[in-house]
């Protein structure tokens, strides 16, 4: 179990540094990964691991102030290059950054595919620390129902321990995904327009869907000499390991009530 302080830039860096860069056991070293310039994000906090898996833990971590982290590879030197980034906001809401708007009234999108898994959400930590110390976290919205978890931690600070509950729960959102085809025209261009990361606005009249959501992945299609961007808005569906841990525990249950 390991603390990490710092912005949420300068501690993913850490872990990168510790973990890959320049690690206790060499065999675990990259030797041609390195690490881009400090680009200033995030705030001061203290971010608290124990046998997590880093890649998904830096996901969850740095969600919290909508950043990500990418690896550049050049391809002509065989380096690779980390850094930790923030999209910008090209939602209608703003007036700093040019709009991108996505919306089957506007025929920019093709073959829309929308899900929406509550079944991890959590609203609601009993965080538990040093010498059983307890507090909770509540975010719980109106006419909302609670949904418990109980976090363990080792501090005995409230701000501390309120930081781990908020990170524990910001790991079990609701998973809110939309898949869809970009028509591109010249009024909304990939790369110019906007790119991985940035907060868009989406309205897909075809399932009455209207929201602010944020590009989280890219997949550019080349195929008879013609290229088709199919992005993906919102969160990333739920992973393989939650999935099997979560009928597991639906078998389980299912068991003993049998018995």
């Amino acid at each position: 179990e390991k603390k990490f302080t710092g912005t949420h830039e300068v501690i993913a860096r850490q872990m990168l540094n510790e973990n890959f860069i320049n690690p206790s056991d060499v065999n675990r070293k990259i030797s041609n990964l390195s690490l881009a310039e400090v680009r200033s994000l995030g705030e001061d906090t203290t971010l608290e691991i124990k046998d997590d898996e880093v890649g998904e833990e830096l996901n969850s971590f740095l969600e919290e102030k909508e950043l990500s982290q990418r690896i550049d590879y050049d391809y002509l030197t065989n380096q690779l290059l980390y850094s930790v980034w923030q999209g910008l906001d090209r939602t209608e809401e703003q007036s700093i950054n040019t709009w991108a708007v996505f919306s089957d009234d506007y025929d920019n999108v093709a073959d829309v595919e929308y899900s929406n898994d509550t079944s991890d959400y959590k609203n609601f930590a009993y965080v538990v620390g040093k010498d059983n110390k307890t507090i909770t976290v509540n975010n719980v919205k109106l006419g909302e129902r609670r949904r418990e978890m109980i976090v363990s931690s080792s501090d005995s600070i409230d701000a501390d321990l309120k930081t781990k509950g908020t990170q524990e729960l910001d790991k079990e959102k609701p998973v809110e995904v939309i898949d869809c085809t970009v028509i591109s025209n010249e009024n909304l261009l990939y790369k110019r327009d906007y790119d991985l990361g940035d907060l868009c606005t989406i309205k897909i009249r075809s399932i009455d869907k209207m929201a602010n959501m944020r590009i989280t992945e890219v997949r550019e299609i080349y195929e008879d000499g013609e290229v088709t961007i199919v992005p993906k808005f919102g969160d990333d569906y739920i992973t393989i390991t939650k999935f099997i841990e979560r009928e597991v525990k639906k078998w389980e249950v299912d068991f003993l009530i049998q018995i």
